[in-house]
């Protein structure tokens, strides 16, 4: 074999194994980028019922809520906290048990409409499971999701841990009354606007930002803080 020839091929196999070290380095990085042994997580939850209290056949909504949104968590994809479960234990002892597979919300909230049909006191408990009862295993990479940043996708492995919170509602015989509700503006106010005037957000929508979540669409209202009703 002459020089030339030996250069070349010794050129080719240095390049073949620069690109197959390039290849596996990005196929096992977020294994590589997990932390040992894994950052473990403190999850707190709560529960939120309204209106409480409420009366026979009326519906109430109940929100459980955690204090974490995992890394990456967006509404186009499935990183969420796994395994919640909403319990309501009626007067007479009868549960009723709504599951979900991952948290619905990619900010790790959960919700339900029920109904009651008794009359007394319901307790609501509201728990995050996650896998095997350790809490949320953090499976999420770049390969699975390549939206996620290279910090983000360095979570792999990290453990967030169960939580549970309850709460507690009253059902009456008597119906409640609907909340009273502010009629919209006629002519020129400002802010802020009171939290529970939550028509109002037809006409105002975020502050000095576009639409609001709840699906307002209408223009900005000007810096000062005033607008006129349309």
């Amino acid at each position: 074999m002459n020089h030339k020839n030996f250069l070349r091929k010794k050129t080719i196999a240095i390049a073949v194994f620069l690109t197959l070290t390039i290849a596996a380095t990005m196929i096992f990085a977020p294994l590589v980028n997990a932390h040992t042994p894994p950052r473990i997580y403190a999850i707190y939850a709560r529960v939120h019922i309204a209106p409480n209290p409420v009366g026979v056949g009326q519906s109430v909504i109940i929100v459980g809520l955690v204090n974490w949104a995992l890394p990456g968590a967006l509404y186009a994809n499935d990183v969420r906290l796994k395994n919640y479960t909403i319990t309501i234990t009626k007067p007479d002892g009868i549960t009723f048990v709504q599951k979900y597979d991952l948290a619905p919300d990619p900010g790790g909230s959960a919700f339900l409409l029920y109904t009651p049909d008794q009359v007394g006191n319901y307790t609501v408990l509201f728990e995050h499971h996650g896998t095997n009862g350790v809490g949320t295993v953090y499976t999420w990479n770049r390969t699975t999701n390549p939206e996620l940043t290279a910090a983000e996708a360095a979570n792999y492995g990290n453990i967030w841990l169960p939580a549970s919170a309850t709460a507690t509602f009253t059902v009456q015989a008597e119906p409640v009354g609907t909340p009273l509700v502010v009629p919209l503006p006629t002519e020129y106010w400002t802010r802020p606007i009171e939290g529970q005037n939550w028509p109002w957000q037809s006409v105002s929508s975020n502050w000095l930002s576009g639409a609001s979540a709840g699906g307002a669409s209408i223009s900005l209202g000007v810096a000062t803080g005033t607008r006129c009703a349309s």
